[in-house]
């Protein structure tokens, strides 16, 4: 598989801030933060702890029972006059297949919440990477706004100019004046909208560590270019969909549920061990095997039966649709990652050096009175769009692959190298 990485530098000042209220944060500083403050990991890790638990809880023997008899002592004597003493010890058990089956049944819940545990570590590792990423975009749209912000001074300053000095129309100084003022409030919002991205990725993290402190993050935002191909991507969701894997635990379960139900009819065993004395003699002993009858399966059996029978078909149908429903999400996520891949690369390698090319040669001819301030200005928004279709174009691509990622189980980037 080939890859191309495209690499935007950031550099993110904070101005009027000492250096010990702030905080460098790399992507993965990140992603190990959330992983060891995340509730649903934690909960996660408790839930195969209980389930690990629950095993020997449903191969555990009944508790044995141990019993003193004096019989046979007459009326208003002491117990120690009896004429018969029995110490009888007594196990039960179900059907020895019954214990391995629910033993077997024990271990498919362990391994269903084991794959939870892992579906939430790569949902936080992969939802952290998108919410880094989209700070990192959202900071790049802040340096537009404010490179904007340079660009409309510059040009309010040469309207007054060109005005005074009679060159220019009092139109073109208002409508400088309009633009500046505009890109003024962009970068505002700009600002807002920044310190609301880093917001969610530190909600997210949940980390009392980054209160008080202004967040430097670190990482650079890169992204593959990437000839992944579909039926490699439905594959990998095939083998390692986490939701998928745990449906198919759900029919083992259902399958062994329904074993059992059958097994229901056959008897639970009963051993006895006892030890009697009878006056001057205290070696007698005695041995005793018990089953039980199912002389009423045709109840309580035969319900144990339909029900387990009509959740093992439940089981397949929700797997059935299971399969169905990955193939459509994963078709739909593989979609989008490659039209906004596609459009980053015609942004970064067409439309936005053609954009800068046009408004340089429009700066130019303004500057030497070929062009109005109108032609000057269509050119100067078009570059401002595409830089913002850029940059919406690369949040599209940071959550379609967010969305692979967790459909396929996988963090899909782990071996992508910077170039």
């Amino acid at each position: 598989m080939k890859s191309f990485i495209i690499i935007i530098l950031i550099s993110i000042p904070v101005l009027g801030q000492s250096d010990a209220t702030k905080l460098p944060l790399s992507l993965e500083q990140a992603v190990q933060a959330a992983l060891a403050n995340n509730p649903g990991i934690s909960r996660a890790i408790k839930t195969v702890a209980a389930a690990k638990g629950k095993f020997w809880n449903s191969i555990s023997l009944p508790q044995p029972e141990l019993s003193l008899s004096h019989e046979f002592v007459p009326t208003g004597r002491p117990l120690s006059e009896f004429q018969e003493k029995t110490l009888e010890i007594s196990q039960s058990m179900e059907f020895p297949t019954n214990i391995y089956f629910k033993g077997s049944r024990s271990n498919l819940e362990i391994k269903s919440s084991e794959i939870d545990y892992e579906r939430s570590i790569i949902e936080v590792s992969s939802i952290v990477r998108k919410l880094y990423s989209q700070a990192l975009i959202k900071e790049k749209e802040l340096a537009l706004t404010e490179d904007n912000l340079k660009i409309a001074k510059d040009f309010l300053d040469k309207a007054e100019i060109r005005q005074k000095a009679g060159e220019g129309t009092k139109l073109e100084s208002i409508t400088a004046k309009m633009q500046y003022n505009e890109s003024a409030v962009n970068v505002e919002a700009a600002k807002k909208e920044l310190g609301n991205s880093i917001n969610d990725l530190l909600a997210y993290i949940n980390s009392a560590g980054f209160a008080g402190r202004t967040i430097v993050l670190t990482d650079s935002l890169v992204f593959p270019e990437s000839e992944i191909r579909y039926e490699d991507i439905l594959k990998e969701a095939y083998r390692n969909n986490h939701l998928l894997r745990k449906s198919v635990n759900s029919v083992e379960i259902a399958s062994i549920n329904k074993t059992l139900a059958w097994s229901s009819i056959l008897p639970n065993l009963e051993f006895s061990y006892m030890k009697q004395s009878v006056p001057g003699n205290n070696d007698f002993y005695g041995f005793s095997f018990g089953v039980s009858l199912p002389v009423w399966f045709l109840f309580d059996q035969r319900g144990q039966i339909q029900e387990a029978a009509a959740n093992y078909s439940i089981a397949e149908d929700e797997l059935k649709s299971g399969k169905n429903s990955l193939e459509l999400n994963v078709k739909s996520a593989y979609s989008e990652f490659v039209y906004s891949a596609k459009q980053l690369s015609l942004y970064k390698e067409q439309l936005m050096p053609q954009a800068g090319e046009v408004f340089k040669l429009a700066k130019a001819s303004y500057d030497s009175g070929e062009i109005n301030y109108v032609e000057f200005l269509q050119a100067k928004q078009n570059l401002i769009s595409i830089r913002i279709n850029y940059y919406n174009a690369l949040s599209n691509y940071y959550s379609s692959l967010s969305s692979l990622e967790i459909l396929t189980g996988k963090l899909i980037t782990n071996n992508i190298k910077e170039m």
